[in-house]
């Protein structure tokens, strides 16, 4: 926003008084020359510099007014207008030339009332009255001093209402009363003072800060991705992402660069949907030339937090999949939505009328994009493979894991015994030895214990308050009780760089490197999947050299494990040793014991 501020401001010297400007009145149009102005060196060479028209009516023609929002804060209303009075104070500073001009000769204006404001430690201001019309103060003596009407410029529209949705401790009355404060600020600055102010502009994040314009039917919201005259504006478009990539010698990454960052759907005035790429992602790629998920560190842990709430996940799962959620978007949100927000992310309960609201909070962060716009109704999917990542990474994390299944305590510590129990009789097994029916036992005991470790997976995922209905919850939930147990864990995670194993676990010197599937395929698929793909050789090299790093446990022997689980909540295991090869496979399954339930009752009945 700093630029087109710098489009249309007026330059002035240390007294005000403004730097000409080299006009063709005739032909109405700006000079090519013009030595004295900063900003008009700025524009040389860019696109709007041509458009003649533009440059002649609007630059260096307005005074300007910057208000920063960003610097309202508060955990209720006394803190919050303390911040306004500062917000106020630092408009003034940036108009300090006006103490030098002859404003003040003249007889309407009395240069106590722009010191009351421009001076914070001796002002006086602590009235409500005095900082909701201190900026419409401002506007009056810019207009005076310059003959023209104030362009105001408002930097992070949406903080204040921002930070009250995250505020714990701010009451709703003073919620309530904070923003009603920042509504009349704006209405007086922006409407009733039309005779001051020519337009104004406002940057923000997202859609709450639209509340704050209140009944200033003047101001006009234009939403991310929404259908309106700047949209083509937003974002880089795939021609401006090939040719920033082929300027940097990146042109080869322009498919993985598109994956990655790409995959916002803007709608343009025609009604096309028109894909955009983050500006943020494409801008560090370019400058470190390595593929990260660049857009999720400013996400704060309540925001995580609800994305794990059960209602939100089963909604996410579904655009991750794939498909489409609709919702019914709020164009302006009321003093009521603010405190529906500030519960839903302070409490993480939601019912079921605020699912809506939330998932439109969500979209509005970035997490969404639409695949439908039309009116009050969008359809909604997850955007490319950064932001999937990033929600990847949320709803497996463990703790949202934990809380999502409830397993019983008696039950995980059944599995992790088992779990221990298979790694110690592995330990033990018979190396090199002629003894054959020594190296059967030994193999027979290895297969029991593997029956017992299938059957308390079984046990534990079949129980809880739910069952895992993807690859990846059952992967999370394995793998957060392994690393809970043993601390020597590593997972699989949605990687940049290419898939691993699904899981390693050192257990008393003894290594698991496991691969899992859930309902499609096979436990023997999964297990042939390690040594097809050498996944055992990555779990030796990268897995437990990389990330177990300083803490790399010593690995004695390890086992390629084929884990599935299927539709009835089955289990099956396939496995082999690291000097065993493949067609000396073993496969347990907990189907077994229902086979020889049912042969047994068949014999029954027969002997009745």
């Amino acid at each position: 926003m700093d630029m087109v501020k710098r489009f249309v401001e007026i330059e002035h010297d240390e007294y005000g008084v403004p730097i000409e400007l080299n006009i063709d009145e005739a032909a109405r149009r700006l000079k090519k020359e013009q030595p004295q102005s900063k900003n008009y060196k700025l524009f040389q060479g860019k696109k709007i510099s041509r458009k003649k028209k533009i440059m002649y009516e609007h630059f260096g023609k307005y005074p300007t007014i910057e208000i920063d929002f960003g610097e309202v804060q508060g955990s209720n209303f006394e803190e919050n207008l303390a911040s306004l009075r500062t917000v106020v104070h630092n408009a003034f500073l940036k108009h300090a030339y006006l103490l030098k001009a002859d404003l003040w000769n003249r007889q309407a204006f009395n240069i106590n009332d722009f010191m009351e404001y421009f001076e914070l430690r001796k002002s006086k201001l602590k009235t409500v009255e005095e900082i909701k019309t201190g900026l419409v103060l401002l506007s009056r003596f810019l207009h005076a001093h310059y003959g023209r009407r104030v362009f105001v410029f408002i930097e992070e529209f949406d903080v204040p209402v921002n930070g009250m949705v995250y505020e714990n401790d701010m009451k709703p009355k003073q919620r309530k009363k904070t923003i009603k404060l920042l509504q009349l600020m704006i209405r007086n600055l922006l409407k009733g003072s039309d005779n001051f102010v020519v337009r104004s502009l406002s940057n923000a994040c997202q859609q709450l800060g639209g509340i704050l314009s209140g009944s200033a039917n003047n101001v006009r919201l234009c939403p991310f991705l929404q259908k309106h005259s700047l949209v083509e504006f937003y974002g880089f478009h795939k021609y401006e992402v090939i040719d920033l990539l082929k300027r940097a010698g990146l042109s080869d990454n322009l498919n993985k660069v598109t994956e990655m960052y790409n995959g916002y759907k803007a709608k343009l005035k025609n009604g096309d949907l028109v894909e955009i790429s983050s500006p943020w992602a494409i801008v560090q790629f370019i400058r470190t030339e390595e593929y990260a998920k660049y857009w999720s560190a400013g996400i704060p842990d309540q925001i995580e937090a609800v994305i794990g709430n059960l209602e939100i996940r089963s909604k996410i799962k579904q655009m991750m999949s794939g498909e489409s959620v609709k919702i019914v978007y709020k164009d302006k949100l009321q003093i009521a939505d603010i405190h529906s927000l500030n519960e839903i992310i302070c409490e993480t309960e939601i019912s079921e009328r605020n699912v809506n609201l939330t998932l439109q909070f969500l979209y509005e962060m970035g997490f969404f994009t639409p695949t439908f716009i039309e009116k009050d109704c969008l359809k909604l999917t997850t955007p490319n493979d950064s932001v999937r990542m990033v929600l990847d990474d949320i709803l497996y994390r463990n703790d949202v894991m934990e809380k999502y299944f409830d397993h019983l305590p008696a039950d995980i510590k059944n599995f992790t015994d088992s779990t221990k129990s298979v790694a110690i009789t592995c330990m033990k097994r018979s190396k090199k030895t002629e003894d054959i029916d020594h190296t059967k036992s030994n193999a027979s005991i290895i297969k029991q214990k593997f029956y017992e470790l299938a059957n308390k997976i079984k046990i534990l995922f079949n129980s809880g308050k739910h069952r895992p209905d993807n690859e990846r919850e059952f992967q999370s939930g394995l793998y957060h009780y392994l690393r809970q147990r043993f601390g020597n864990a590593a997972i699989e995670r949605h990687t940049i760089d290419g898939k691993v194993c699904d899981i390693v676990v050192v257990i008393e010197g003894f290594m698991f490197i496991i691969e899992i599937k859930h309902f499609r395929e096979s436990a023997e698929g999964a297990h042939d999947q390690l040594l097809n793909n050498k996944y055992y050789t990555l779990a030796e090299e990268k897995l437990v050299k990389k990330v177990f790093r300083e803490n790399t446990p010593t690995v004695k022997d390890h086992i390629r494990m084929g884990l599935h689980r299927d539709q009835e909540g089955e289990i099956s295991i396939a496995y082999t040793f690291k000097d065993t090869p493949l067609k000396e496979r073993v496969l347990v399954s907990t189907k077994d014991q229902i086979k020889k339930k049912s042969k047994k009752t068949r014999k029954t009945k027969k002997n009745k």
